[in-house]
């Protein structure tokens, strides 16, 4: 997010994340969402929802994914945020794949493609 500094817990996610220590991955994006919510930081929100969602499908909490990535695509298309709307699109249709539902899957996965047209390359 330009001009604001992130939640600490972010990059260190992302560390844990390529260290394959998901479940501390799942607590930082836990308590990331939950200081985005303390703090009022609704536009970041929706990227920490997509991360702890994305971690919850590669560990098998696909309920939890799911709600997550609801939410977080809710508040992307309530305040007009493109680029997350395109990513969690792209998340519940992964869940979507993984969990054997095509018809859940194509409609979403070509809601991302359009949510990432409309919104274009970003810098």
């Amino acid at each position: 997010m330009r001009g604001r500094a992130a939640h600490p817990a972010s990059p260190v996610a992302n560390v844990a994340f390529v260290a394959g220590r998901l479940d501390q991955v799942v607590e930082l994006c836990t308590s990331l969402a939950a200081g985005c919510r303390a703090g009022g930081r609704l536009r970041l929100l929706p990227f920490a929802l997509n991360h702890l969602a994305y971690t919850q499908v590669v560990t098998g909490h696909h309920r939890d994914a799911r709600d997550n990535a609801v939410e977080g695509l809710q508040i992307a298309s309530d305040t007009g945020q493109t680029h997350p709307a395109a990513g969690l699109h792209g998340q519940l249709a992964w869940l979507a794949a993984v969990e054997g539902d095509e018809q859940r899957c194509r409609p979403l996965a070509e809601a991302g493609v359009g949510s990432a047209a409309a919104t274009g390359p970003r810098p």
